[in-house]
């Protein structure tokens, strides 16, 4: 009776039964088990398990299980392992196998369950956090959307996933499986589920498109969509879609999977928003550093503005980067870099009234255009072909009055952030203080040169055969320095310095100056003070560039036989070695009371013999090649000198 009872709870139970022989044949097995498979209980009996219903990969690790068993290793084992159906199909079954002796015949006994939509839902969740552990590490908003679409296809099955993220008044889908085109749909339409999902904050499950009015049609064919908002902190950065062939494609289980994925993918999303908006800031930083670091020293405007937008098109790449100034009713360019630098001709002019700029001159107030298309301000004011999508203009200002403008702009819509403005600003503010300094330098300048020509004169009146002489060596001088590549503030600092370096002279009695035979020792000690004296005058003169020390040293030679301190080498400023050669080689070219002048040959034959003992050798070289291949010539005087 009671095996009848056992028999008939087998038989109805909906959980697998089985017997097997020791050569794993089914001595017995219920329907329940059979159905599993895709057969009938009769067509299996008789049959080898695991040559007909388990997954070649897993045969050898059951048949090992079976031997423990065997030899009482174990008191059962509980098994996991894929099953194959009657179509070929795998299911997962999870199975409970022990043996029984019946005098002398010894069976597995064992019971077994499909655990297959179990096992997919954990492999899912494993999937969902080895996505979330990566996702999370990755830096670049378009690798963390492609990386979750690929994931929900993979989870899935599907073949239209897409993440989209908010952009102002639109969204903008940024990864697809299947369509890499960065789509754009209205935030505040009437139509469009996605758009619906993230105004209302809220997931939306679409069984039958076909009976949704707000359903917009796209390439992909579907007739299920489910549609999750991308939620951090209460703020939707975008959604997450997915759509399915059939009608209701998506179960309970299926929805709440990808609402887990949504999550994964808010608090990835963001994470790579604000490292890209940390990253941003820094490269911002930095540029503004680099702006003022590279134009602090530079004193014409016209360099300044070269580097400041040759500067801002290398580091960000926008397709142009230009600076204005107000001329009048006019905006001048005055400096163009990045693609269209080639296509816009120097001194291009737009009138006052005209464009963003105009408007950006008019109310003194930055202006950003999102989408020129759109924008009631733009004009295409360059002819190119080159198309402009979006647009930053902010404005230079002196004081309260705006003086000109810094213009930047993209080949793609909706470029700029605050960020971006705010850079601009701190930008053209720098170049507002520096245009100033540069134009009140250019004062000084004039001023000093004003002053230095001056005391030149004096010097000139004092020593009439010596007429000229600091004009001739300046010129010379300055082509040496130009011929050498030195940077502009040092070629000026030579020149300045060789219209003063005679200076001292006019604490040398005129007697001693104008003694037309050979001077006495005491008399050459007092005109070896020059120098000296000339350096306590000028350091007193605040000069850009070190003009006193130069003056001081430019009687020194390499070898320590100059005067006034017997400098050597190094230690000789290279302003002053220049001079130095200049002196040399004007004061013997010049007629002198005592002596006519040199030839030239033998003049340059002189500096030669001394290069790299008494003078610096690449000075040595310039001059050389200034007279030999250039056909230096010194200047002559005018009327009024």
């Amino acid at each position: 009776m009671g095996s009848d009872i056992f028999r008939a709870m087998v038989e109805d139970s909906s959980v697998g039964f089985y017997i097997l022989d020791l050569q794993g044949r089914f001595v017995y097995l219920n329907e329940a088990l059979a159905d599993l498979f895709g057969y009938r209980a009769s067509e299996l009996r008789g049959k080898k398990v695991l040559q007909l219903l388990i997954h070649p990969e897993d045969r050898t690790r059951l048949a090992q299980e079976a031997k423990r068993l065997l030899r009482r290793e174990v008191s059962f084992s509980l098994l996991y392992f894929r099953g194959l159906k009657r179509d070929e199909s795998e299911i997962y079954c999870e199975s409970l196998l022990w043996t029984v002796t019946e005098g002398e015949n010894t069976f597995f006994v064992g019971n077994l369950l499909d655990v297959t939509e179990r096992t997919v839902s954990q492999r899912k969740l494993s999937l969902i956090r080895e996505l979330g552990r990566k996702a999370i590490l990755l830096r670049d908003v378009r690798a963390v959307a492609r990386a979750l679409v690929k994931a929900v296809e993979e989870v899935m099955g599907v073949r239209s996933c897409g993440l989209w993220l908010v952009d102002g008044e639109t969204l903008v889908r940024i990864a697809h499986i299947m369509d890499e085109r960065g789509l754009r749909l209205p935030l505040h339409g009437e139509k469009g589920i996605i758009a619906a999902a993230v105004r209302e904050k809220r997931s939306i499950y679409v069984p039958d498109t076909e009976r949704e009015p707000r359903y917009l049609r796209g390439k992909f064919r579907s007739r299920s969509e489910f549609c999750v908002p991308l939620i951090v902190r209460d703020e939707v950065l975008g959604a997450l879609n997915v759509e399915k062939e059939e009608v209701d494609g998506f179960s309970l289980a299926d929805r709440e999977l990808i609402e887990a994925l949504a999550t994964v993918a808010a608090i990835a999303i963001e994470n790579a928003i604000q490292f890209e908006r940390e990253r941003k800031v820094l490269k911002q930083l930095k540029l503004i550093n680099e702006v003022a670091l590279k134009t602090a020293a530079l004193k014409a405007p016209e360099a300044l503005y070269r580097e400041v937008v040759e500067t801002i098109a290398q580091r960000f790449g926008y397709h142009s980067v230009s600076l204005f100034m107000v001329e009048g009713e006019e905006m001048v360019l005055r400096a163009i870099a990045g693609e269209l630098a080639d296509l816009v001709s120097p001194e291009y002019r737009q009138p006052i009234g005209l464009g963003i700029l105009g408007h950006v001159i008019r109310t003194g107030r930055p202006y950003v255009a999102a989408d020129v298309t759109r924008d009631p301000y733009y004009v295409q004011g360059y002819r190119t072909c080159v198309r402009t999508r979006s647009e930053l203009c902010v404005p230079i200002k002196r004081g309260s009055h705006v003086v000109g403008a810094l213009d930047i702009q993209s080949r793609e819509p909706n470029t700029f952030t605050e960020a971006d403005v705010e850079t601009a600003e701190a930008i053209a503010r720098w170049v507002s203080v520096a245009v100033e300094n540069a134009r009140l330098y250019s004062r000084l300048q004039q001023a000093l040169e004003g002053a230095a020509a001056t005391l030149a004169e004096v010097v000139e009146v004092r020593d009439p055969f010596t007429s000229r002489h600091q004009r001739r060596v300046a010129a010379l001088a300055t082509a040496i320095s130009e011929e050498m590549r030195l940077p502009p503030d040092r070629i000026q600092a030579v020149r300045t310095a060789a219209l003063l370096h005679d200076l001292g002279k006019i604490a040398v009695p005129a007697e001693v100056l104008n003694k037309p035979g050979k001077l006495s020792e005491p008399e050459r000690a007092l005109v070896r003070e020059h120098p000296r004296a000339a350096y306590r005058i000028l350091k007193e003169i605040p000069f850009p560039y070190p003009v006193a020390e130069i003056v001081f040293q430019h009687h020194e030679r390499l070898d320590g036989s100059g005067y006034p301190k017997g400098l050597k080498g190094e230690k000789i400023m290279l302003e002053a070695k220049i001079l130095a050669i200049a002196d040399v080689v004007e004061a013997m070219l010049s007629h002198r009371p005592y002596r006519p002048p040199y030839p030239l040959e033998e003049v340059l034959g002189e500096i030669e013999k001394g290069k790299g003992s008494l003078y610096d050798p690449r000075a040595v070289e310039a001059c050389l090649h200034l007279f030999r291949e250039k056909g230096f010539n010194f200047p002559e005087p005018s009327s009024s000198q």
